[in-house]
């Protein structure tokens, strides 16, 4: 008995070992840094992105909710002459203004933050538009991007960006003898890209739900581990997504869990490929 007991003891220290080995680490870099804009500004911060994430999604929602901007604060005063169409830029130049007039990053954080907030108060149907508004087609070709992920890196980097995929399907059905070698190839390449990254997400976004629905009907739920290892991968999939599209939606901010997709959606397709297999047989 103590042999076990003492054996259990080493298991389950092993067991919490890895979380404070990655969550102190972590914790420390996060409390210093925030120390030393404290030390430098008077204020306790990682980042100030704020001023910008927090007001472009605000921005994006008053498309459908002009009133969004229509009050007496500071920001709704800056805000109102510059916005005309809703986007990006005229975000940035609210920020300009403002800092022009003598407001530090800190401030214009702090009035985004309080402007989101209330937009949440006031306007919560236009706030929960931005779900819709962040979900398209790009969602569906995250899962595999070598070509794209190839081209941002060109793009960031100031060099000649890559072909567009639209004016080269534009360009292949109404003026084909005009594409050059270069042109049909990147056109083939991210074909299959978009092939492949749009069949795996389909495996995985429609997949697992009807996985569940098959097993739940069949009574075989708690039995499928890898269905339910599957379905954790899209809980966090979506959860992230949907708390992404309510910040501020960009495709780089889901690239931690697209390997969550990838190997969700291979389970999906393992699960398709048994439940054929095992029908099959039994057909015979």
């Amino acid at each position: 008995m103590p042999d076990e007991r003492q054996s259990e003891c080493k298991h389950d220290y092993f067991d919490r070992g890895p979380c404070p080995l990655v969550c102190v680490p972590l914790v420390a870099v996060y409390q210093s840094y925030e120390l030393w804009n404290w030390h430098r500004t008077g204020e306790r911060f990682v980042t100030t992105t704020a001023q910008v994430n927090a007001l472009l999604s605000v921005v994006y929602a008053a498309k459908s909710e002009p009133a969004l901007f229509g009050g007496d604060s500071v920001l709704d005063r800056y805000a109102a002459p510059i916005l005309k169409k809703y986007k990006y830029e005229e975000a940035v130049a609210i920020n300009d203004a403002l800092f022009g007039d003598g407001y530090v990053a800190t401030q214009i954080s702090h009035l985004a933050l309080d402007k989101y907030a209330t937009a949440w108060r006031q306007h919560p149907l236009a706030m929960l538009n931005l779900i819709r508004i962040g979900t398209g087609e790009n969602l569906v070709k995250l899962a595999v991007r070598p070509v794209k992920s190839a081209c941002e890196i060109f793009e960031w980097s100031d060099r000649p960006g890559c072909y567009d995929y639209r004016d080269l399907y534009r360009k292949l059905f109404h003026h084909p003898a005009d594409m050059r070698l270069g042109e049909v190839l990147a056109f083939v390449a991210m074909t299959i890209q978009n092939a492949l990254s749009t069949v795996l997400s389909a495996l995985f976004f429609a997949g697992i739900p009807i996985l569940l629905v098959m097993a739940w009907r069949a009574r075989t739920l708690g039995a499928d581990r890898p269905l339910a290892i599957a379905t954790g991968f899209w809980m966090l999939v979506a959860g992230w997504h949907l708390i992404s599209a309510e910040v501020i939606y960009n495709d780089r901010y889901m690239m931690p869990v697209i390997p969550f997709v990838i190997l969700g959606g291979l389970v999906a397709a393992n699960s398709f490929k048994n439940r054929h297999s095992k029908r099959s047989l039994a057909e015979r």
